[in-house]
């Protein structure tokens, strides 16, 4: 009787759940390169006619968003390449 109160007492064994790696894309966790840096001699013409101007505008709008963009992708890939 005495053996059965103390086997009650015993902390019971539970299995740890087994991890499960993703099957990520080798590229994922592949080193990437270092962002490119606006070279200190880097300029832009001043635009000068209104067509110009708008020109220039556009472009660099585009430029933001490409970089944002970039920024955006790079962010969710930090997080994905947490499994490698």
């Amino acid at each position: 009787m005495a053996s059965l109160l103390l086997m009650s007492c015993e902390t019971p064994q539970v299995d740890e759940p087994e991890v499960i790696q993703p099957n990520l894309d080798p590229r994922i966790c592949a080193e990437m390169r270092e962002r490119p840096q606006l070279p200190a001699d880097a300029s832009l013409p001043q635009p000068v006619t209104e067509a110009e101007q708008q020109g220039m505008t556009a472009f660099l709008t585009w430029l933001g968003d490409l970089v944002s963009f970039a920024d955006e992708q790079t962010a969710v890939l930090d997080v994905a390449r947490e499994g490698c």
